[in-house]
């Protein structure tokens, strides 16, 4: 799955920006500002979907994976 980018089709986590988004709905035909919507509430959710799956996870769930994750989710991985 890849994100559209002016340059060819974005695949690489870490140069994916929110334009990719953004002109990937527009070549899909999907309103542009519904996608900006749909940033915007994830981005406002983030930390409580965190600690959501935080509280969630087994005490025994390892935690290499739980941190490599929630790391990921924050954008620190």
């Amino acid at each position: 799955m890849a994100l559209k980018g002016c340059k060819g089709k974005k695949v690489h986590l870490d140069i994916i920006f929110p334009r990719h988004f953004i002109q990937t709905a527009k070549a899909a035909g999907f309103d542009t500002d519904s996608m900006v919507g749909i940033m915007a509430e994830m981005a406002d959710t983030l930390d409580f979907v965190i600690m959501k799956l935080s509280a969630e996870l087994r005490d025994d769930f390892p935690a290499h994976v739980r941190d490599s994750i929630l790391d990921g989710l924050k954008g620190e991985g």
